[in-house]
């Protein structure tokens, strides 16, 4: 009786092991989310947009989710503006870094609709995949965002 229980749990055994299948290729996971800050650097704010960036970067760490990207675009007062997209470190203890993306005119001007349209089109041109969501974060001075030429005081205006 034995002898019969044992020639079907070997058959068992051999036919579960021999599965000749090779794993699948892993998936690329598109990111489920997008940051995208938006920096116009036309006043007197520079150390503090500045420091806003690098608080980023040191925010960004090893346990910064794989599925998450931020870019950056900066016009920064002192440069031409830019866009940037931030690299997570690769081990502990190291800040992220900032690797460009695309540097534009100095003329670029950063507060017209039609050049903002580009800047977040260029950041779709630059992921391998889109995002699920996406977020857009906008930061300068109160008159900072308006273009050169416009008045933000009017006598209607109390």
């Amino acid at each position: 009786m034995k002898k019969y229980l044992l020639i079907p749990l070997a058959a068992l055994f051999l036919a579960t092991g021999c599965a000749t299948d090779e794993p699948p290729a892993p998936e690329v996971v598109p990111p489920r989310h997008t940051l995208i800050m938006y920096i116009l650097d036309e006043s007197r704010l520079h150390s503090s947009l500045t420091l806003n960036v690098e608080q980023v970067l040191s925010a960004v760490g090893t346990s910064f989710p794989e599925s998450y990207s931020i870019y950056i675009y900066f016009d920064d007062i002192y440069k031409d503006p830019m866009l940037y997209r931030v690299v997570k470190p690769s081990k502990s203890g190291v800040q992220a870094t900032l690797s460009t993306v695309k540097t534009y005119e100095k003329s670029f001007e950063t507060a017209s609709a039609a050049n903002m349209k580009v800047v977040l089109q260029d950041v779709l041109d630059d992921e391998e995949t889109p995002a699920e969501t996406y977020g857009l974060l906008m930061s300068s001075h109160g008159s900072g965002w308006l273009p050169v030429g416009k008045e933000i005081f009017s006598p209607n205006i109390i």
